[in-house]
């Protein structure tokens, strides 16, 4: 809802490109058309490169011979998981961002990559965080027509629900496409809920955490405010907007 909103100054942050990746050779000009589809929107964003599926990278060297190197041959041998977290940790930090929009509890649709930056932001952003209830049951993890401990935790957090500019979607899609590198076979999500969980007021202004600057609140996104119905989904990527009149949000 956030990306199809010229209103919001928005910033994005994509945390892999598949560039290297020798298992996804297909997915590897996806980094490319990231950028044009930035450059035709006047969006800036950062892409790292590490590969789909990063919440596999090892957490400790193991032992024996040859460490990491015997593990992760074909990649840099000095990254752990921890790494991998500090770096996009470190990149949201970076930007001036006023909040983050990242993906939700549920990855979306179990997305175990999605699961683990919606953690990493929960727990470590100092700013107040957005998400979506987007959720959709594919090959993943399974996928309950309802999560009522999930949607109690959510539901206080509630601000709007939008609906999908499909002519807006469809633009973002065929640069992708045009490049052999569209990965998504689903038809999108029409709908979905905005919740925005922020930190504590103690905690925005950096008390617990080394004087971080804390987040100015911020307006809610237009959309028409009522209860959430059962939840339903699409996808977005991370990405951080800064300040504007507005408001601003941005997205990991």
């Amino acid at each position: 809802p956030l990306l199809q909103d010229a209103g919001i100054d928005r910033e994005i942050l994509i945390c892999s490109s598949d560039a290297h990746n020798a298992s996804r050779p297909w997915c590897r000009r996806r980094k490319e058309s990231l950028a044009a589809l930035c450059a035709r929107l006047d969006v800036p964003c950062a892409c790292l490169d590490f590969d789909s599926d990063f919440y596999r990278t090892p957490h400790r060297p193991p032992r024996g011979r040859g460490g990491l190197r015997r593990l992760l041959p074909r990649k840099r041998p000095d990254i752990l998981l921890g790494r991998v977290a500090e770096t996009i940790l470190g990149a949201v930090e970076a930007s001036d961002c006023d909040a983050v929009f990242t993906h939700n509890f549920w990855g979306e649709y179990g997305h175990l990559d999605h699961v683990f930056l919606h953690t990493l932001m929960l727990t470590h952003c100092r700013k107040p965080v957005y998400v979506t209830d987007i959720r959709m049951a594919v090959d993943w993890a399974p996928m309950p027509a309802r999560s009522p401990a999930y949607e109690a935790l959510l539901r206080p957090h509630f601000l709007s629900t939008h609906t999908l500019d499909r002519a807006f979607y469809e633009e973002c899609a065929a640069f992708y496409k045009s490049a052999g590198v569209w990965t998504w076979s689903l038809p999108p999500i029409p709908s979905a809920g905005l919740y925005r969980i922020a930190p504590p007021p103690d905690d925005a202004k950096g008390n617990a955490s080394g004087g971080q600057r804390g987040a100015a609140p911020l307006e809610s996104p237009p959309g028409e405010m009522i209860s959430p119905g059962p939840p339903q989904f699409g996808d977005l990527p991370v990405y951080c907007p800064r300040s504007t009149n507005k408001m601003s949000v941005p997205a990991v």
